[in-house]
């Protein structure tokens, strides 16, 4: 049967980090996001079939470890397309604990995306892009690499999204019209930043922006916040919130309804 994920690149992907104790949480919010993009172009999906893959590799993960977990939902077929999930998981990186106390350094992708393109909005298995940048990126010693888009707004990371600190009351990030991933972790951190009484608006920046901020730090679902240094050559100071926006993101962890494995 016709892979059409291996061949095409038509497939959906989420990926969590697992806490020690087999914890994942926002298991609904991210299937309810995979489950957008499957009807979208119209690839079968069952929710009950997704939990019961998850609950399947939790088991092979070791209770003590933090683990990175990816979910794909693979694609078959010519004129009928079924699907399948697979997985695969890998215990995180323990250089991420250092990232997140002294900050990571950050670059501007050499290619734009187009905001009008759907793929923007889903995690699709199409991401040589993102991929090929990202491996750049590191070769030249930088973490990850943002994207702008055709009105030269800046989007999102390869792997993340990113806020930008205006001053110690007002939180910038950019607009989801400029195109780019609604991110789980990215909505966790609205939430709680207007928690922090701090003023988060959702809006379109540019590079001429870059300069005018005090901080900005990437958020996505593995690393949770990371502190950025710099952007190119523009250097930024480190955040003190960012150490309690992280405390407050596991706290609503520690709250959350886990997905925990069934013995």
């Amino acid at each position: 049967m016709k892979n059409r994920t291996l061949l095409l690149g038509e497939g959906l992907f989420e990926t969590w980090r697992v806490y020690p104790g087999r914890k994942l949480p926002f298991v609904k919010e991210h299937l309810n996001r995979m489950k957008r993009g499957a009807c979208y172009f119209n690839w079968p999906f069952c929710e009950k079939m997704a939990i019961q893959k998850l609950n399947d590799v939790l088991k092979e993960i070791p209770p003590d470890i933090d683990a990175r977990l990816r979910l794909t939902l693979v694609c078959y077929g010519e004129d009928r397309i079924t699907t399948e999930f697979l997985t695969h998981w890998e215990p995180l990186s323990p250089e991420l604990d250092r990232f997140q106390r002294e900050g990571v350094a950050v670059t501007i992708a050499p290619f734009k995306k187009h905001s009008s393109s759907p793929l923007r909005y889903f995690k699709t298995t199409c991401f040589l892009e993102n991929s090929h940048i990202l491996k750049k990126a590191r070769q030249r010693g930088f973490y990850e690499a943002i994207f702008l888009n055709e009105r030269d707004e800046i989007t999102e990371g390869c792997i993340s999204n990113i806020f930008f600190v205006k001053n110690e009351h007002v939180i910038l990030t950019p607009s989801l019209k400029s195109g780019l991933l609604p991110g789980i972790t990215r909505q966790k951190m609205i939430k709680l930043l207007k928690e922090m009484d701090l003023c988060v608006k959702e809006t379109n920046l540019s590079l001429h922006d870059l300069t005018h901020f005090q901080g900005a730090f990437l958020t996505n679902a593995v690393v949770e916040v990371l502190p950025v240094t710099k952007i190119d050559t523009v250097p930024y100071s480190s955040w003190a919130g960012c150490k309690k926006l992280l405390a407050a993101y596991r706290e609503l962890v520690n709250k959350e309804n886990c997905l925990l494995v069934k013995i």
